[in-house]
């Protein structure tokens, strides 16, 4: 129980329940503290939780660029452009919606254009990426209805 909250994780074997349950024990023990949204130890977030979503697509978008035929690089930009908006923390009020939209469809989920961003546009993207939410933002089920 974390924060008055009872946690259930399914598992396939007695052994593998009673296995996550001494690790939890463990940690309660040596007096780690447990994340209230997830109910797990802070030992247990993977390093992507930390991550920003801004640099988790454009890492994304540099592992898969190579191998994607046009088609499926444009719907890549297009999806992680939504995703991206998504993830921010507010949204941005000294920038055209437009422009965003823009900067990162065209300019950052390109690998190929993205070096010969314009200033304005490099502006634009600096912003989204200081105000780009971590990844484990994808917990939260509000978030994940706004792309949906």
């Amino acid at each position: 129980m974390v924060a008055d909250k009872r946690w259930r994780e399914p598992f396939g074997t007695v052994a593998l329940a009673e296995g996550f349950r001494s690790e939890r024990i463990r940690a309660t023990g040596k007096g780690e503290a447990f994340v209230i949204a997830t109910g797990l130890p802070v030992s247990h977030r993977s390093k992507s939780a930390s991550m920003s979503g801004y640099t988790f697509a454009v890492e994304y978008v540099d592992a898969r660029w190579p191998e994607l035929g046009g088609n499926s690089r444009k719907n890549t930009a297009k999806t992680l452009t939504a995703v991206s908006i998504a993830l921010l923390r507010a949204q941005p009020t000294q920038f055209a919606p437009v422009a965003v939209r823009t900067a990162l469809r065209e300019w950052v989920f390109n690998a190929t254009r993205r070096a010969d961003a314009p200033r304005d546009v490099v502006t634009i993207l600096r912003w989204v990426e200081r105000n780009s939410l971590p990844v484990s933002a994808w917990e939260e089920e509000e978030r994940v209805d706004e792309v949906l």
